[in-house]
């Protein structure tokens, strides 16, 4: 990490009243989500570099999930949901 992404947030958990520890938490707890949402659309049939895509927006995942059942291309899906 360069030392300005360190400045940056330092400021903002300044700003926010935040410790290291409850940043690191909530950053912990967004990659958690993130490969969860990767994992269940790759599973589904979606290629990676879409499903990246698709499980870094906030895209309606059991939407996807249908849509792709449903027989959509995984293109069409992501352009769909995002």
């Amino acid at each position: 990490m360069s030392d300005e992404t360190t400045r940056r947030r330092a400021k903002k958990m300044a700003r926010q009243g935040s410790t290291p520890a409850t940043v690191a938490a909530q950053e912990s707890e967004s990659e958690r989500i993130y490969a969860w949402r990767f994992k269940t659309l790759t599973e589904a049939g979606m290629p990676s570099k879409l499903a990246m895509r698709v499980a870094d927006s906030e895209a309606d995942l059991h939407q996807a999930v249908e849509l792709l059942g449903a027989g959509c291309s995984p293109e069409l899906v992501a352009d769909i949901v995002t």
